[in-house]
């Protein structure tokens, strides 16, 4: 049982926030890149808004 001083301490992981303008095609090297510095296994969330 932890004592009630003790703190867990949360690293939440790396967002990235793209715009409609990131989705052509020649921007996949843009998502490659940014997935080598990710933690394995990337996980991915997309989150569709109204325009």
């Amino acid at each position: 049982m932890k004592n009630k001083m003790d703190i867990e301490v949360y690293k939440p992981d790396p967002v990235i926030l793209m715009g409609s303008g990131e989705t052509f095609p020649n921007s996949g090297t843009a998502f490659e890149e940014a997935a080598w510095l990710f933690p394995k296994p990337v996980r991915i969330a997309i989150l569709e808004t109204p325009a």
